[in-house]
């Protein structure tokens, strides 16, 4: 077997990720790595058996603003091993060489771990934490919806022209220079948003304010993941101008914005739990934060 490292701009390693990924999780890199996603802060670990890419763990270098103070963490993910190779300790063999390369040059580890997963990472040394999402006050949901609706279209978030490619370069500079507006804010975002927005389905677009959001769904709910502009504006500005009622934020408010949602204790439910190594990132749960959703990896 060959141990690699940071092989994303190989052209026959990276196909050997996207075999391995669209055979375990049902996707891969190459559209967003074509379209510009990558840049250089997701970095690969894989062993190889000849040709073939039996066990990835990659490195996703993150840059944060953790009520006000920088952070600089390593988000671990696509984390997988091949069927035919697995049980074997080759994960965490990999995972094991990632972490020493970047020990100095971090302030703690991450990852986001499947259930049927929790004791591989347990026996990592990782701890357990949960995070606190933020529920939008059933008595302002509908009526900040309400206030939208009354707006003339230019002063409200409305979807985006996909062929519109002055739009879409106009977003990408807006990733790049958008106001700190959250808790823990995301600061090197540009390549995981276009990951999780290459198609700009979510995007929405607010002319007046020249500021975009993404808006997911969760539970038949609409959940606000991001909003992007170069004013710091208050949340409920953004709110106003949102058709659809918004249940939840998929990021931490700012505490001047705490006042319209309602803390709730998270602990990833049935999708996963949230591991951490280092005693910096404790702080996620003990000050009530948590990661954005548009910087999962």
């Amino acid at each position: 077997m060959e141990l690699i490292r940071h092989y994303m701009e190989n052209d026959r390693l990276r196909a050997a990720l996207n075999a391995l990924t669209r055979k375990t999780f049902g996707f891969d890199f190459e559209g967003w790595y074509a379209a510009g996603g990558w840049e250089g802060d997701y970095l690969p670990y894989a062993l190889m058996d000849g040709d073939r890419m039996i066990v990835n763990v990659s490195v996703n270098r993150m840059h944060f603003l953790q009520n006000g103070q920088e952070r600089h963490y390593i988000q671990l993910g696509t984390v997988l091993t091949d069927e035919a190779f697995r049980r074997r300790g080759l994960a965490s063999q990999l995972m094991r060489v990632a972490m020493d390369d970047m020990r100095g040059d971090c302030d703690g580890f991450y990852l986001f771990g499947d259930l049927s997963a929790l004791g591989f990472y347990d026996s990592l040394g990782f701890s357990r934490i949960t995070e606190t999402r933020y529920a939008l006050r059933e008595d302002a949901r509908q009526a900040l919806a309400d206030r939208a609706a009354r707006r003339e279209a230019s002063a409200r978030f409305l979807p985006v022209n996909r062929e519109d490619a002055a739009l879409a370069a106009r977003y990408r500079e807006a990733l790049q220079d958008s106001a700190a507006r959250s808790a823990l804010e995301h600061l090197n975002r540009r390549s995981l948003h276009l990951f999780y927005t290459r198609s700009m389905k979510t995007v929405r677009y607010c002319p007046e304010l020249d500021a975009f959001c993404v808006l997911g769904r969760e539970d038949g709910e609409t959940v606000l993941q991001s909003v992007l502009c170069a004013q710091r504006l208050p949340l409920e500005e953004i709110l106003s101008r949102i058709d659809a009622p918004v249940a939840r934020l998929g990021f931490a408010p700012e505490a001047s914005d705490a006042k319209w949602f309602e803390a709730q204790p998270w602990d990833g439910g049935e999708d996963y739990r949230l591991f951490i190594l280092g005693d910096a990132l404790r702080a996620v749960q003990t000050q009530g934060l948590c990661f954005p959703a548009l910087s999962h990896a």
